[in-house]
């Protein structure tokens, strides 16, 4: 027969697994609703710190649901049978151990999360990089800076940070590690020392190395070059 103790143990661990399972379903749904928010789109979450720890808190919550799932089918089952079934117990108990070993995995890496940038604003936050010319500073932005077309807006400043007034820049981007050659960049002036391009194509990731040429006057020109690394 059925011992006090046993009866006593599996009422426990009936009560224990409904409130397991049922603050389980919170977290994935309250963890849904965030993702959605926060990531935004595939490459967001594949290429991104925020994406990979959402990726592994959403395999370790399909884990305890899965353990949560055996764990009430053998209640389940218990309840309605009688006799000793110490093996079971034992087997139940060590479940019940990997879920409590990944509830801390999941508040560890639900913590991380927390302080991880979200995804969506990573994925797409432009890069800014100042080149240095003889007398004059480049300042450089691209947007998003990822593979494929991208904003780019060229500002000449003076040393203090002021304004530059240019008659005109021109620009090259290359990608040597991938055999990308020298691509000029079809700049458009937007302003009395603003250049731009709206539509540049960058087929490759990587770290691209910038050439900039400045002519400030007819007779004065200088030249930057920095490096712009494109996700």
């Amino acid at each position: 027969t059925r011992s006090l103790a046993s009866d006593a143990a599996i009422g426990s661990l009936e009560r224990f697994s409904r409130v397991a399972f049922a603050s389980v379903i919170v977290i994935v749904a309250t963890g849904l609703v965030e993702s959605m928010r926060q990531v935004g789109s595939k490459e967001a979450l594949t290429t991104t710190t925020y994406g990979r720890l959402l990726i592994v808190k959403v395999s370790i919550v399909a884990g305890l649901v899965a353990l949560g799932r055996l764990n009430r089918q053998w209640l389940a089952r218990r309840s309605t049978t009688t006799g000793s079934d110490d093996a079971g117990l034992l087997s139940l108990r060590r479940r019940m151990g990997f879920e409590t070993l990944g509830a801390i995995a999941l508040v560890i890496v639900t913590s991380l999360l927390v302080n991880a940038a979200p995804a969506r604003e990573t994925v797409s936050r432009p890069v800014n990089e100042t080149l240095r010319a003889q007398t004059i500073l480049i300042d450089v932005t691209f947007e998003p800076a990822r593979k494929g077309r991208n904003e780019i807006h060229l500002y000449a400043l003076t040393k203090a940070g002021l304004p530059q007034k240019v008659s005109s820049i021109s620009a090259t981007m290359a990608l040597p590690s991938a055999g990308v050659e020298p691509i000029a960049l079809k700049l458009l002036r937007a302003g009395p020392n603003h250049f731009q391009v709206l539509g540049a194509d960058l087929p490759v990731a990587g770290t691209w190395r910038l050439t900039v040429q400045v002519q400030l006057d007819e007779f004065t020109e200088e030249s930057a070059t920095g490096v712009i690394r494109i996700r």
